[in-house]
């Protein structure tokens, strides 16, 4: 694994939370189609951007747990492993 790569594990764990939001998606699409209100849709779409950025949190630490792996594996300074988790930091502030 190379310290972009995430473990498997998280793979899968990142690939069903997708699945769920793409399920929640499905619905609010639906939904729309039903005419729901506004409100049912708003809440439901906050349901989603929720779990989308709960998603994005999850993953972003598996990235950083499996970067800091790497690193300690070679006794590499942490500033050296703080430069590399930033960009990871970076996006994560966007969200």
């Amino acid at each position: 694994m190379s310290e972009n790569q995430m473990p498997e594990e998280a793979v899968k764990e990142l690939t069903t939370r997708l699945h769920r939001i793409q399920g929640q998606l499905r619905g609010l699409e639906a939904m729309v189609a039903e005419g729901r209100s506004c409100d049912e849709l708003l809440s439901q779409m906050t349901a989603a951007l929720r779990a989308l950025k709960s998603c994005a949190s999850a993953m972003a630490l598996a990235a950083m747990k499996a970067r800091c792996s790497c690193h300690s594996r070679e006794n590499v300074n942490p500033e050296e492993v703080l430069s590399c988790l930033e960009p990871l930091l970076d996006q994560l502030a966007k969200l």
